[in-house]
């Protein structure tokens, strides 16, 4: 089906900083970090329907960049391609993040022709060794080798983009290899790297992973950090990351909630991936906050089957969630207590832009 796009519609749309829209709830990897993985037992994961996409483009056009990735893999979707060229048609920017295994000779040719504007890759160290034991079925030799080729086609073709980025997942345990990521950026030609806290345990077996438990490696990382983004910067690389702290709750959530919103690939409308889980509703997974066990609660606005994202957003429900967050920006301390379940137990409003 081709996807139409009724201008008279998109012109009234809200403005968003960006739109993530989930459009693969499956995975072809398996991190143990990730609530995917930790909720196998419980998940629900599924490729986003056409007609759910269908309904999603008339938003395009008031946002400035789609990010078309969820909780799973994109280029599983058999309709990326599709889907990619229809956000690019509404005027917005693309882009989305992979875990690699569907990079090759033909995937690349096709991101370049879109053209896709932004392709973050994920790992979990900056060596084989340490990235791959956190990310079963991902082969970081092998995203390297489809990188090389990415940076060959783009100098063939004399083609700026895709920006690419690296998303690095910070560990307690693969620290000590932040000063490595400015050389093998550059290596791979990418252009910025966002340094992710582990800001959602899923698992008991991970929570000692994540830095926001970890207050005695909270120096060294930081100074690990600031050598790493002086080395990036040299490269003329960016370099991106929050500073963990759990003593104080932030005025701000990192989450950009007032500007942005994620669609699930069931349609879905929530604040953020962190509120959204595919589970089931009988299922009773739990994630870790401040060393405790919490039923994971989920927040979701309404529905693009049933009201257009732009009713969504201008809701009761969504309207009085942000001005929650509009008010926290005018107290000292503000109180988490007036915010709703998922994000009182979220570790995004415990981090320091750096």
């Amino acid at each position: 089906m081709d996807y139409l796009v009724d201008y008279v519609e998109l012109l009234s749309a809200p403005g968003w900083d960006w739109l993530q829209v989930e459009i693969s709830g499956r995975c072809s990897a398996a991190c143990s970090y990730c609530p995917l993985s930790c909720y196998q037992a419980a998940w629900e994961g599924g490729l986003m329907e056409e007609d759910t996409f269908a309904r999603l483009v008339p938003a395009f056009r008031g946002a400035d960049l789609v990010y078309l990735q969820g909780w799973g893999e994109p280029l599983l979707h058999p309709r990326f391609w599709d889907m990619a060229g229809s956000v690019k048609s509404a005027g917005a920017r693309v882009g989305f993040t992979t875990n690699g295994t569907c990079l090759n000779r033909a995937s690349l040719a096709r991101i370049l022709d879109t053209p896709i504007d932004i392709l973050a890759v994920s790992i979990a160290g900056a060596t084989a060794a340490t990235s791959d034991r956190w990310r079963a079925d991902n082969d970081f030799v092998c995203l390297g080798a489809s990188l090389d080729d990415l940076k060959r086609m783009k100098s063939e073709r004399h083609a700026d983009g895709p920006r690419v980025h690296i998303a690095y997942m910070l560990l307690a345990s693969n620290w000590h290899e932040l000063e490595l990521l400015p050389a093998l950026a550059h290596s791979w030609g990418v252009s910025q790297v966002v340094v992710n806290n582990l800001n959602y345990i899923c698992s008991s077996e991970v929570e000692k992973e994540s830095l926001f438990e970890r207050p005695d490696l909270w120096k060294p990382v930081l100074e690990a950090l600031g050598r790493a983004k002086q080395r990036a910067g040299a490269l003329g690389i960016e370099l991106y990351y929050h500073r963990p702290d759990n003593r104080d709750c932030r005025s701000a959530c990192t989450e950009n909630v007032l500007r942005s919103c994620f669609v699930s690939h069931r349609g879905d409308v929530s604040p953020c991936v962190l509120t959204n889980f595919s589970i089931r509703e009988a299922s009773a997974p739990s994630h870790f906050f401040r060393g405790r066990a919490h039923p994971v609660e989920l927040l979701v606005f309404g529905n693009v089957h049933r009201q257009d994202l732009g009713e969504i957003w201008d809701s009761a429900q969504a309207r009085a969630f942000r001005a929650a967050f509009e008010r926290r920006l005018t107290q000292q301390r503000p109180d988490p207590s007036e915010l709703p379940a998922p994000c009182r137990r979220c570790y995004k409003l415990f981090e320091l832009s750096e």
